[in-house]
């Protein structure tokens, strides 16, 4: 009787720890975007191109990578919930100058959570720029 208890005991902690496990695994999601124009995101700069994002809703981190796999830049987020899931994946830029556009948020086909990148330097300094104006304004 004792053998069976314990049997069943290791039985149920495997089936939790590869329960974890694949549960863990699913909070890592790739997307992939071709980008017609340069973009800014923390404190990068990066060429048109197709990049890869990596986003890990556990880390709230997401991974940018270039076609050439070369380098990758990585950048946290915050996640926020939408009210309904998303019918395809979407990347969303800020338009700040004529030739420069901000990566602000990410979003992966079919989910809820939207990944809201943290605001980096350039951001920073365009938003006390534009305050800045403002406050001059008469």
């Amino acid at each position: 009787m004792l053998r069976n208890s314990a049997l069943v005991a290791a039985i149920l902690l495997a089936c939790t720890i590869l329960g974890n496990g694949q549960s863990i695994y699913n909070l890592t999601t790739r997307q992939i975007a071709s980008i017609p124009f340069r973009f800014a995101v923390g404190n990068m700069v990066l060429p048109a191109g197709t990049y890869t994002f990596d986003i890990n809703l556990q880390k709230q981190i997401v991974v940018v990578q270039g076609e050439d796999r070369k380098a990758a830049w990585m950048f946290r987020f915050n996640s926020w919930d939408a009210r309904t899931p998303a019918s395809h994946g979407q990347v969303v830029f800020g338009h700040y100058t004529p030739d420069l556009f901000v990566l602000q948020r990410l979003r992966l086909d079919g989910s809820t959570v939207e990944a809201r990148l943290v605001p980096g330097k350039i951001e920073k300094e365009i938003t006390r720029a534009e305050k800045a104006v403002l406050a001059s304004a008469p």
